[in-house]
């Protein structure tokens, strides 16, 4: 089994759980961070798990993956650790027209808009 292309169902679950320990040992075995699309990442920004999205980029995982998918659900979550990560990991935030900014508004997560808005450049 090529671990690279097979372990992508094995590292979303340890993500979406918040095992980093399991996360760490998974990219060592040389699971791609970018499996499946980087769902990883994002599920790991959706459930507020900031030390695996930490993980998961520092082994190359992409920012963008998904047009911006972990920062819309870590920021429509209220979860500033992880919307403070992917910033500095380089993460748009005004990939889609800045819609990670609109949901953390809708969901009232005012840090979050704060922060969003003070590097959100919708439609460029």
């Amino acid at each position: 089994m090529d671990p690279g292309s097979q372990g992508g169902g094995a590292l979303c679950i340890a993500a979406h759980k918040g095992h980093e320990e399991v996360v760490q040992v998974l990219l060592e075995a040389g699971v791609d961070p970018n499996a499946e699309g980087g769902v990883a990442l994002c599920v790991a920004a959706r459930d507020g798990h900031a030390e695996v999205v930490r993980v998961l980029l520092g082994a190359g995982a992409d920012p963008g993956a998904r047009d911006g998918l972990a920062l819309r659900a870590a920021a429509s979550y209220g979860h500033m650790g992880v919307v403070r990560v992917l910033l500095d990991a380089g993460a748009d935030p005004g990939a889609q027209g800045g819609v990670a900014l609109c949901l953390a508004a809708h969901n009232g997560h005012e840090e979050v808009v704060r922060v969003l808005g003070a590097g959100a450049n919708p439609g460029t």
